[in-house]
């Protein structure tokens, strides 16, 4: 998992480097969003953002 400030930008940067998104952008129940790709070995990450809400 990484956390990071800006979401949104975050999934934006990600999207232009043609890195292919998994699982697009979705607030979970327990309050916060995130995406998720795998990486060229195929591990699977999860981007999320730092602050519920």
């Amino acid at each position: 998992m990484l956390e990071v400030d800006d979401i949104a930008g975050q999934r934006a940067q990600v999207a232009e480097a043609g890195w292919p998104i998994k699982e697009d952008l979705t607030a979970r129940p327990w309050g916060l969003c995130d995406f998720r790709i795998l990486d060229p070995s195929g591990y699977y990450l999860r981007i999320t953002d730092q602050n519920a809400g």
